[in-house]
């Protein structure tokens, strides 16, 4: 096995055609490794292993977890019942974690059609497709304590809640990156408590904030940053960009980076998102226009600047 130090002579281009090598050699051994799995099934060679299942068989010799393990008996027993999937596995088309959300829905009647659903979407995808397609009723709320003052929550909302969330999800993806739904939840509710808090005990509102829906503590920090900038000692920053730049690049990328891949597809990620000068201010690009600013991940703005500026000091291997 070749370490990192040793790969390091290698071009961009090499390291991604050898990565696409490797995961193809990946695919083929995966969908092999689940035609053995049946024949050790079959004859029971777990047995003369001195295991008394497959499963403890598999955890023990390949060091898998319970679900791991559960997770590559039920796909070699689905492959067997549908041997496609071998094939797809092989040509990297399809994943375990795709066999494993086909399987309760598929049928001899609707195998082929499935199959070629699931070879276009991505797991996350092929799940809201097959929801669709699959109703399941809805189930009623439900709060359950679980001890050591944790609960567990349970609702069913719709797609415009669902859109809600993940764009709440993006947003707040900088302070919660793992994405968790009591963080999003935790903060929702802290808004909305002080808000309608506010409105039961703040005074008669002023014009400029029934149109505004400003506070009175929002109309006093604006006014001191009026004055703030009024200091003709001040200078604006010419990098820095404005509310209304800002927005307007905002709505324009769709919330999403704007990078685009070889295939001219969009990058889309919503989370840790960046607002990068197309023309590199350090090279004279401009911060007063929606023309020069897109948005970026944070991947793609550190590596369009890698691309401009230089790789960053890379540390020896030790």
């Amino acid at each position: 096995m070749q370490t990192e130090f040793e790969l390091k002579h290698l071009s961009d281009m090499e390291i991604l055609a050898a990565t696409d090598r490797l995961h193809s050699a990946e695919c083929v051994t995966q969908a092999q490794f689940l035609v053995y799995i049946n024949i050790i099934q079959d004859r029971e060679l777990f047995a003369g292993e001195g295991y008394s299942s497959l499963h403890k068989y598999l955890m023990a010799r390949f060091h898998y977890s319970k679900s791991s393990a559960l997770r590559r008996m039920h796909a070699a027993g689905f492959a067997r019942k549908f041997p496609l999937a071998y094939t797809l596995l092989a040509e990297g088309k399809l994943s375990l974690s795709h066999l494993q959300v086909l399987a309760p829905k598929m049928t001899v009647e609707n195998s082929e059609r499935l199959f070629a659903k699931a070879v276009q979407q991505s797991v996350d995808q092929l799940k809201e497709s097959l929801a669709e397609e699959f109703p399941r009723p809805e189930t009623p709320d439900k709060l359950e304590p679980l001890g050591d003052d944790r609960f567990k929550f349970q609702f069913t909302a719709d797609g415009k809640f669902l859109d809600k969330l993940r764009q709440a999800q993006a947003l707040l993806g900088k302070k919660y990156p793992s994405g968790r739904l009591a963080h999003v939840f935790e903060e929702a509710l802290d808004l909305l408590l002080k808000h309608e808090g506010d409105k039961q005990c703040r005074p008669t509102p002023t014009p400029a904030q029934k149109k505004f829906g400003l506070t009175q503590e929002d109309l006093e920090l604006q006014e001191r940053s009026f004055q703030q900038f009024a200091d003709p000692g001040l200078k604006e920053t010419p990098r820095y960009i404005r509310r209304r730049i800002r927005r307007e690049v905002w709505e324009r990328d769709g919330g999403c980076c704007a990078f685009r891949r070889k295939d001219g597809s969009r990058c889309g990620e919503t989370r840790f998102l960046e607002f990068d000068h197309i023309m590199s201010w350090a090279l004279g690009g401009r911060s007063d226009s929606a023309s020069n600013i897109q948005l970026l991940c944070r991947a793609h703005n550190q590596w369009k600047a890698r691309q401009e500026f230089g790789r960053p000091y890379l540390r020896e291997a030790v």
